[in-house]
């Protein structure tokens, strides 16, 4: 799979609003940037519900599924040991681009 075409993460997260700002500075200005570093890691964006749920929705372009078995991601991955506790739901899912077609 080349650059052009990526694969998308996405993850989704419910915290306890105690920790929430915390969380989302932890999140924003350090996760995001460890991940970012990592080989095949090509970009991140992150939403919050509207409406509905869960909370927290990352968006993650990967170059291609072994950016997720690296050295580096291995050790970027996870949450703060302080904020784990806090977590109520997370889930993450691979998707890869069906349609249209890979970008030219």
């Amino acid at each position: 799979m080349s650059k052009l075409n990526p694969l998308l993460l996405a993850v989704t997260v419910d915290i306890d609003s105690a920790v929430e700002a915390e969380f989302n500075e932890w999140y924003n200005h350090k996760h995001l940037a460890d991940l970012l570093k990592c080989p095949g890691w090509l970009g991140a964006s992150r939403f919050e519900a509207v409406e509905g749920a869960p909370r927290y929705l990352a968006l993650y372009q990967l170059e291609d599924a072994r950016a997720r078995q690296t050295d580096e991601f291995l050790r970027a991955r996870g949450f703060s040991p302080r904020l784990k506790p806090y977590i109520k739901q997370i889930n993450s899912t691979l998707y890869r681009k069906i349609y249209p077609g890979s970008i030219e």
